[in-house]
């Protein structure tokens, strides 16, 4: 009794389109694909296979040819932004498209916590050169990684960017209303408005570092006052909306981009006499 191995082998020998001589992919893969490589792009290539056993060789298939492409380049230029939106914090994602020889199907974006060994994928798979990942952790650093997918292949993954979310957004009135609050690390830092200071803006104005614009006097109730700051902004004294901070000789009212200071001059049985100076 002769014993024979049947297990099979595959020839794949290939040449450029138009040549007499076959090249053979070596060694004989086992399985039934393969990868030819180090050709030339933009060559066409003829490709044929047969199997292989210790008993002979099969037929050679049909001659297949295919022009060669390249995978896409790696992805570069990935920069992460942060945002807060109802207390769940995201980073948008963006990167430059890389070269690619045939048309980019979509990009897989992975993102993971940093020191972590799992990653996690976006979904669905962004076919533009952005996405958001959502739902996140607060206060917590993020390693990011994108790549292209072409019907060729998958390119190379690019760099990994990292950036740290922000925590929750800053509770209402921080900053006393008088100046913008953000979160930085585990801290909310108050960017005061003109010249408040103050960790939350609590302190000020010093009117003396603004210049004074223009002033009247009239005698009028509070307020009237308060009003007659309003119509000569410009604006509907119903749909007043000041900032008011009361001081030992009277009040000033914030604007933004005008300080009004508004104090009494001489206080009478029928009606005060305020005095308005506008400041910028």
């Amino acid at each position: 009794t002769v014993q024979h191995d049947l297990s099979l082998q595959y020839q794949v020998d290939y040449r450029v389109s138009g040549s007499t001589t076959w090249g053979t992919v070596s060694p004989n893969p086992t399985s039934t694909s393969t990868t030819l490589e180090s050709l030339q792009l933009g060559t066409t290539y003829e490709v044929r296979v047969r199997a292989v056993s210790d008993v002979g060789s099969g037929p050679w298939s049909n001659t297949l040819s295919r022009t060669a492409v390249d995978i896409p380049d790696q992805v570069i230029a990935v920069t992460l932004t942060r945002t807060v939106t109802t207390n769940q914090p995201s980073l948008n994602v963006s990167w430059t498209a890389p070269q690619s020889d045939r048309t980019i199907q979509y990009y897989q974006v992975d993102y993971r916590v940093r020191d972590s060994t799992t990653w996690s994928r976006a979904s669905p798979n962004p076919t533009t050169t952005s996405t958001t990942l959502k739902n996140l952790q607060l206060g917590t650093t993020y390693e990011v990684r994108v790549r292209a997918v072409s019907d060729v292949g998958k390119g190379a993954w690019s760099d990994t960017s990292s950036a740290t979310t922000l925590n929750a957004p800053c509770p209402e009135g921080y900053c006393n209303v008088r100046g913008i609050c953000m979160t930085q690390g585990d801290e909310y830092i108050c960017e005061c408005s003109k010249v408040y200071s103050g960790d939350r803006c609590q302190e000020g104005p010093d009117l003396t570092q603004l210049e004074l614009m223009d002033e009247m006097s009239t005698a009028m109730t509070r307020n009237q006052a308060l009003q007659l700051v309003s119509l000569w902004k410009g604006t509907n004294p119903k749909d007043l909306f000041y900032k008011e901070l009361e001081t030992a000789t009277g009040y000033v009212v914030d604007f933004g981009e005008l300080i009004y200071k508004i104090t009494i001059e001489t206080s009478l049985l029928e009606a005060m006499t305020w005095r308005i100076e506008k400041y910028v």
